[in-house]
């Protein structure tokens, strides 16, 4: 499952702190979680998806 959310250049690296946080309540669950953020630079100013991604851990 993967959550996706376009924020602008400036705040990527906040997103991917802020999203990194938000895994927790899955990984103490046990699943994996992580949050992958792309660059894109298709619109002035360029923006950036951050994709967080998390799914049950199967033994």
């Amino acid at each position: 499952m993967c959550i996706i959310r376009q924020v602008v250049k400036e705040d990527c690296g906040h997103t991917t702190e802020r999203w990194t946080e938000m895994c927790q309540p899955a990984r103490q669950r046990g699943w994996a979680c992580q949050v992958t953020v792309r660059m894109e630079t298709w619109w002035e100013g360029g923006y950036c998806n951050a994709c967080l991604d998390y799914y049950p851990r199967y033994a």
